[in-house]
């Protein structure tokens, strides 16, 4: 075998020896694995029914609020306005994952509440678009027979210069939802500002002795209210 030969027989075996490790000369040895994400946003699409949403009177926009397990608000948009495509208006917006369920709050031409929808999320954050059908809405009646506001104490200092500090939590068809900081919707107030006054956000300043009564009001529908005697 002469030497030229010999240069081609050593050549071929060093190509394929690169080609065993790097597994890339024969389909058969390479596989493709898609990656497993986590998104931890998701483009989320709330599809009402047109026949629900036609129910309530004149749709102006909607805020939407998602919160997590904890009932802790994770994302929100204000002003929404619907896309209509197939008998479904669709309200979409960047969501946090870790939410667990929506609520979607309607309002008329005029801002006032005319209604919502709650609904439970499927786990988000392994799609990057979720689209999620909603075939139930509560006109302004029914969700007050369906939802409740109250208060919770957080912390109180009922001494003269002390704070009080509540927070508001909404009961929902799907849990609860700490809703104080939902500020587009939400109004505290005392009934005395010379014995308590308010600071916003649900914060309270102690200001003399006497009593009062703080109400919050959500969405101007529902309320709560909590009485405070300062000595």
């Amino acid at each position: 075998m002469n030497s030229r030969v010999n240069k081609v027989i050593a050549l071929s075996a060093v190509t394929l020896g690169i080609c065993g490790i790097l597994s890339g000369c024969s389909s058969s040895h390479y596989s493709y694995k898609t990656p497993n994400i986590d998104y931890s946003s998701v483009y989320l699409s709330l599809k009402v029914d047109e026949k629900e949403l036609d129910k309530l009177e004149d749709v102006s926009s909607a805020n939407i609020y998602a919160y997590n397990s904890s009932g802790v608000r994770v994302s929100y948009t204000s002003s929404a306005k619907p896309l209509l495509t197939k008998g479904r208006y669709s309200y979409s917006f960047f969501c946090a994952a870790t939410a667990k369920n929506a609520t979607i709050d309607f309002f008329n031409s005029k801002g006032d509440f005319i209604g919502c929808t709650t609904i439970a999320l499927p786990e988000l954050g392994k799609n990057l678009n979720e689209d999620v059908d909603i075939n139930k809405l509560y006109d302004e009646k029914a969700a007050l027979s369906s939802y409740t506001l109250k208060i919770r104490e957080l912390s109180a200092e009922k001494v003269k210069g002390g704070n009080i500090n509540l927070e508001a939590v909404l009961k929902t068809p799907n849990g609860e939802q700490f809703v104080t900081d939902n500020t587009y919707s939400i109004d505290w107030s005392s009934s005395d500002i010379g014995v308590i006054h308010s600071s916003g956000n649900g914060i309270f300043t102690v200001v003399d002795s006497g009593q009062a009564t703080i109400t919050v009001e959500y969405n101007g529908v529902f309320s709560a209210t909590k009485n405070y005697t300062i000595q």
